[in-house]
């Protein structure tokens, strides 16, 4: 950063005086900021600055004398739906009391006491540093470049509970060879995980793994040569698929600079209800002389799965089903009567279903159905109608 001429330093207008690692939003709208910087302007931040809406400093956020020691800053903040913070990083020390690479903060910035991690990280070489928290049920499963968590050895990735204590029935056996980078956790609980490592429990994984709820490798996940480089960051796509970023130039051998996206996970199929279109199941009567309508306008499925209708009509001896009507919302007749002995039927698509006897008597069993569309299953349902 280089300052005008005759520039104060800590000038409002020049904001960090040092690079920025994590932002989030705070549920007042504010922003929440993890900076190697000790300045916002004239502020000083301690590593974190909680800024207004507008960007001016808001002091509301008191974290004290902050963290300290190792190698300094916040790395990532997960604020949680109490108000409370997550924080890890490569620090030691928060507000004056021991905290080796993770702690909890209440809303204001002050230590949340009740989460306690003990001696916390520790590295082989070096300082330790979390870059990586991700909710897991009550607790967190936590990555970065470490060992040990509280005495216990952890091979680059934890799941600690939600009050800093270990889970040990997390079973990462010697767990990553190298430092994890991101994490992301899929509807289903398995937990995708990408880094610089080469092996997870002894089992080849090039930068990319997916792990069971319980820590346990899954091989279904097949990455084969996978990235020949380190990835830095991860995101899951709502379709399934995972995007990874960082440094590399292939994936399985294909080439992919710098950005991938994989195959993660199949979505879970889900069926909507039809929002009161449609009465499934059962028997309604229609009147012997009259209309019934059957279905309204415009029916769809929450997922935009347009409603087809298809009626099967069961005459009984001479008697007949006189008009059916099957009209879309621009006006134009799909459908209009089937008449004659047996059965017959009619198929719309969406539109106004009613239909209109004249003194005859008759059963019919309506079906109404949808195609599949993305990640929802196809809609299908019946109902019978007689007089």
């Amino acid at each position: 950063l280089e300052y005008p001429a005759g520039g104060d330093p800590h000038d409002p207008d020049l904001g960090f005086t040092n690079g920025v690692n994590d932002i989030v939003t705070l549920g007042n709208g504010d922003q929440l900021a993890a900076t190697r910087s000790y300045w916002y302007g004239d502020n000083v931040s301690q590593g974190l600055t909680q800024l207004n809406p507008n960007g001016t400093y808001n002091p509301s956020f008191t974290p004290g004398s902050g963290i300290y020691g190792g190698t300094g800053p916040v790395e990532v903040i997960v604020p949680q739906a109490n108000g409370n913070l997550m924080v890890g990083g490569g620090f030691s020390e928060y507000g004056g009391v021991s905290r080796s690479g993770i702690a909890r903060l209440h809303a204001d910035g002050t230590l949340d006491t009740t989460f306690d991690p003990g001696t916390g990280f520790r590295a082989d070489a070096g300082p330790p540093n979390v870059v990586s928290i991700i909710p897991s049920g009550s607790g967190f499963i936590i990555g970065g470049a470490f060992t040990l968590y509280n005495g216990v050895y952890r091979g680059f990735v934890a799941r600690v509970e939600a009050d800093g204590s270990l889970d040990q029935t997390f079973a990462t056996g010697s767990g990553f060879d190298l430092q994890v980078n991101a994490m992301a956790v899929q509807p289903d609980g398995k937990v995708l995980v990408a880094g610089n490592f080469y092996h997870y429990n002894g089992v080849e994984a090039n930068g990319s793994a997916r792990l069971f709820p319980n820590g346990e490798l899954d091989t279904s996940f097949t990455a084969g040569t996978g990235l020949d480089g380190v990835v830095t960051s991860l995101a899951l796509q709502p379709d399934g698929k995972a995007l990874v970023g960082g440094y590399f130039s292939h994936y399985n051998g294909i080439a992919r600079n710098g950005i991938a996206r994989l195959y993660a996970y199949t979505p879970p199929q889900q069926q909507f209800p039809v929002n009161g279109c449609v009465t499934a199941g059962g028997t309604t009567s229609i009147p012997t002389t009259g209309t019934k309508q059957l279905m309204k306008a415009g029916c769809r499925t929450n997922a935009g799965q347009v409603i087809g209708v298809t009626v099967g009509a069961r005459l009984r001896g001479d008697l007949r089903l006189d008009t059916l009507y099957c009209k879309k919302s621009n006006g134009r007749i799909t459908a209009t009567s089937s008449t004659g002995r047996g059965d017959g039927s009619r198929y719309c698509r969406s539109g106004v279903l009613r239909i209109r006897t004249h003194g005859k008597h008759l059963q019919i069993r309506v079906t109404w159905s949808a195609p599949p569309k993305g990640a929802y299953t196809a809609y299908r349902t019946s109902r019978n109608y007689r007089n």
